[in-house]
């Protein structure tokens, strides 16, 4: 009966001093203090914290040993489509780019006939379809914008604003086989208005 009260006397003690008195108390009641000689709990944990750890030795550093840098080309590589599509250039290069005017003659016969800038058509030129359909006007990075003519083997012609290689905007189409002519806007190649005979 005496153990029960002392349990119960050691959890008191725990609540009511905090859990390093508690210790203490408990080490005091089994007689193992340090007057008397004996290793404490409080002195073992103490003893734990102060042995040092031996460090891990680290390994020499070694030379980290770069890769071998790539060449980098002296000048630029044509791009393989264009040597699919071109058939053949007559004209002036710069850094192996098509630059200023030029004639360039492509697969399936089309052809084109004017600026060129950084290998692309840019500014103005002529480029005509194998089937004899032309366009005459400004190109952007190869596409016709802002103003250009079409003209068609039927005689028909559109001469105003192109946007995206499409009659956008303001324009005039007159048709080559019929009396019939369109001054007005267009939006994305479609008339946006009506038609008026000549």
């Amino acid at each position: 009966m005496t153990n029960g009260k002392k349990k119960d006397g050691k959890k008191k003690d725990a609540k009511k001093y905090g859990m390093k008195e508690a210790v203490e108390k408990s080490e005091e009641s089994l007689g193992t203090t340090t007057d008397s000689g004996l290793t404490t709990l409080s002195d073992l944990w103490s003893e734990s914290l102060s042995e040092e750890i031996p460090a891990i030795p680290e390994a020499p550093d070694k030379e980290v040993e770069e890769p071998p840098a790539q060449p980098v080309p002296a000048i630029h590589e044509e791009p393989v489509l264009a040597q699919v599509i071109i058939k053949s250039y007559e004209g002036e290069k710069v850094d192996e780019f098509y630059e200023g005017e030029g004639f360039i003659c492509f697969e399936g016969g089309n052809t084109y006939k004017g600026l060129l800038s950084e290998g692309r058509m840019n500014g103005e030129g002529t480029y005509t379809w194998a089937d004899g359909v032309k366009y005459e006007g400004t190109f952007v990075k190869n596409v016709p914008m802002h103003n250009g003519r079409y003209t068609w083997n039927d005689g028909s012609v559109y001469e105003g604003s192109i946007q995206d290689g499409l009659r956008h905007g303001y324009g005039v189409f007159r048709s080559g086989t019929h009396p019939i002519s369109y001054i007005g806007y267009w939006c994305n190649g479609k008339r946006h208005g009506k038609v008026s005979r000549n």
